[in-house]
């Protein structure tokens, strides 16, 4: 994972939380395409899906959980 902001880890972990990317963006008072958008470039730069899409819910992959594990220990 190259370049990874706090933001982006930040947002990941709120959406992984929520399981929805609407909901992330308002507790982070954020808009929901912010956070897609957010979410596409940690996508890119791991290589990998971190999360299924369901409509509007989402469910981490196994590599989101093993990226989850590590943002939480980096953010906190």
């Amino acid at each position: 994972m190259k370049n990874a902001t706090f933001r982006q880890l930040r947002v990941f972990s709120e959406a992984a939380r929520h399981q929805s990317f609407a909901e992330a963006a308002r507790a982070l008072h954020l808009t929901p395409p912010a956070v897609s958008m957010q979410m596409k470039e940690l996508e890119s730069q791991v290589g990998l899906p971190l999360f299924e899409r369901h409509g509007r819910q989402v469910q981490l992959t196994t590599a989101g959980e093993y990226v989850l594990v590590y943002a939480r220990r980096i953010l906190a």
